[in-house]
């Protein structure tokens, strides 16, 4: 499992529920102070570290030198968020922070610093084509249907049942290693094809962690496939 602490900011701007940080095997921690993500690092020994150049106590850049110093500890990645200047870009570099990004800071840099740190990709762009019968619930009422594709954010069906875009949907299936899985999901899109039946994409309210993992597992194993 990978260990990941980031500053409290850092949580506030990154959407947990659509992101690569909710994936099972990261354990995310968080800290108010640089101060804090010391000692929290001295006893976790985390694999990445995102924190604020000026953040507080113990500033971004002290902090990425003492982690580097330690030679039980360098291993760790470091990422400083830093201002657009010279003088904080060379405190950064000074300091041998792995990679700094520039404030103000968007959740779609970090994730993608995330992403370069532990050479992934997010899985929410990865969409698997997927046979399976599904019971679904609509308005109260059970419908039968069946999937075309499948990533950890959504899911694709086909039935010859009217359902009206914007409402939930409540589905059962079974994945390829046996493992039955419920989610829930809102219909984004419809699509009538030729033969009068229909297609609806549908957006994944949460998922719980043992559910996420088994669509990731089937997406993973099929990317390796091909």
């Amino acid at each position: 499992m990978k260990k990941i602490l980031i500053e409290s900011w850092v949580q506030a701007i990154i959407n947990k529920k659509e992101d690569i940080l909710n994936r099972a095997d990261y354990k995310i921690f968080t800290a108010m102070s640089g101060a804090e993500a010391l000692k929290l690092h001295e006893v976790h020994k985390m694999d990445l570290i995102i924190v604020d150049l000026d953040t507080a106590e113990i500033s971004g850049d002290r902090l990425c030198s003492i982690v580097k110093k330690e030679k039980s500890m360098n291993r760790t990645v470091v990422v400083l968020a830093c201002n657009d200047t010279k003088p904080d870009i060379e405190r950064c570099n000074n300091a041998g922070a792995d990679f700094y990004v520039i404030k103000p800071v968007s959740a779609a840099q970090l994730l993608k610093r995330i992403c370069q740190v532990f050479n992934v990709q997010s899985r929410k762009s990865f969409r698997r084509p997927m046979e399976a019968s599904i019971v679904g619930s609509y308005l109260l009422k059970t419908f039968f249907c069946q999937t075309v594709d499948i990533s950890s954010t959504g899911l694709l069906i086909e039935t010859d049942r009217i359902l009206n875009k914007g409402k939930t949907v409540y589905c059962q299936l079974i994945m390829p290693d046996s493992r039955q899985i419920t989610v829930s999901g809102k219909i984004m899109r419809a699509i009538i094809k030729p033969d009068y039946t229909y297609r609806y994409g549908i957006n994944f309210h949460d998922l719980n962690a043992g559910t996420r993992s088994a669509i990731e597992a089937f997406i993973g194993k099929q990317t390796s496939m091909n």
